[in-house]
């Protein structure tokens, strides 16, 4: 049920960067849950929410979780401007082919509710104002930097320093997720697979990554630019770690697939000293 509700979203997608949460409570979409949600079966699986849940507005989770009528954990097969659409290349792929097929997705999902023409009269509006936002942004970086490179700004001391926990931490206290978390663990502990399948959530962030690895590549082509050894070798090591993943989730049984959950997870349970 944790899952099911879209405070669960906020609990990241939030805050000045990329303010998700605050775009959707605001939205007429958010107002009807934060109205009715209370009237409605949370415990139903997502495809029955409207069905039998008593449902009568779209969640964070009704539409990210939706792909082609079918609902799971991979919440990245339509993503096209993910997070941070100021970042190096997300705006240059927008109009690819690439983000063409992920765009007729999205009308797929917008069109269960509304009219096909609304949906991409709508998504077609938010393209358009993310591109003059970002054109906008340009601008406004350019007079900030200008401003830090001569030591204008006041108080200026150099860049910040921010805690964080590192990688290479096992910690888990901070999860925001503990029941996700014991869920997987669980699936270890009983030998059965997961409905949060981390092999194809592994799969998809690499397909994204290969796409973009061949975009940046043929951007670079027809630009006569140059990338540099680094980059290209990074790219290379994408494309071949996302041909080696095809095969090994293609041909490994449902005990491999129950290994990887243990690597990833690395044997803690939140709330447990281990198992």
């Amino acid at each position: 049920m944790e899952a099911r509700k879209p405070e669960a979203c906020a609990t990241c997608h939030s805050g000045i960067d990329h303010t998700n949460w605050e775009a959707y409570s605001l939205s007429k979409h958010g107002k009807v849950v934060e109205v009715l949600g209370n009237q409605w079966n949370w415990e139903v699986p997502l495809k029955d929410a409207f069905s039998k849940g008593g449902q009568t507005a779209p969640t964070c989770q009704t539409c990210h979780m939706e792909y082609e009528g079918k609902f799971s954990h991979n919440m990245v097969r339509k993503v096209r401007w993910a997070n941070y659409p100021a970042a190096p290349g997300i705006a240059e792929n927008i109009k690819s082919d690439w983000s063409a097929k992920r765009l007729e997705s999205w009308v797929g999902t917008c069109n269960q509710c509304h009219s096909e023409s609304w949906a991409r009269s709508y998504l077609d509006l938010m393209d358009k104002g993310t591109l003059q936002g970002l054109a906008k942004y340009k601008e406004a970086y350019a007079v900030a930097r200008k401003l830090y490179d001569d030591k204008l700004l006041p108080g200026q001391t150099g860049w910040t320093t921010m805690q964080t926990i590192l990688p290479d931490s096992g910690a888990v206290e901070h999860h925001p997720f503990d029941a996700e978390v014991n869920h997987l663990v669980d699936c270890i502990r009983e030998n059965r697979e997961s409905h949060c399948n981390i092999a194809d959530a592994y799969r998809t962030d690499l397909e994204d990554a290969d796409a973009r690895a061949q975009y940046r590549r043929s951007v670079a082509q027809k630009q006569g630019t140059v990338i540099h050894n680094y980059e290209d070798a990074f790219l290379d090591q994408i494309q071949k770690l996302y041909a080696a993943s095809d095969v090994f989730f293609r041909h490994t049984d449902h005990q491999a697939r129950v290994g990887a959950h243990q690597v990833f997870l690395g044997g803690v349970r939140v709330g447990d000293k281990g198992f």
